[in-house]
């Protein structure tokens, strides 16, 4: 069979296995994750629903002055597939509420 490789920017969507906050959380952390659906190329399922992935506490801000909200930046190092470990650079970032109530932007990226 073939190597199939994930395209630069694919999505995989992926849920926490633990609690992540910017409380509790500081650069360095390692943390796992548990992807969701199932993710193909043409057809050919390459990470598989419930695949564990492995990441990185890359930046963590608690709470600013003048209510700024706090924000996580985190990474997506490795899935472990069928024995094998593959290396991953996907990046996370989640900000959290301002003390307005307004909801801040997030992005996901892959490679």
């Amino acid at each position: 069979m073939a190597a199939v490789r994930l395209p630069i920017g694919s999505i995989v969507s992926v849920t926490l296995n633990s609690d992540i906050s910017t409380k509790t959380s500081k650069i360095g952390d390692v943390f796992d994750v548990t992807v969701v659906n199932d993710v193909a190329v043409n057809g050919t399922i390459v990470i598989p629903k419930g695949a564990i992935g492995h990441g990185e506490v890359l930046f963590s801000a608690g709470k600013g002055g003048f209510g700024r909200a706090g924000y996580l930046l985190l990474a997506m190092r490795s899935l472990d597939i069928s024995g094998k470990t593959y290396l991953l650079d996907g990046r996370y970032r989640v900000e959290g509420r301002d003390k307005n109530g307004a909801t801040a932007a997030t992005y996901f990226a892959v490679g």
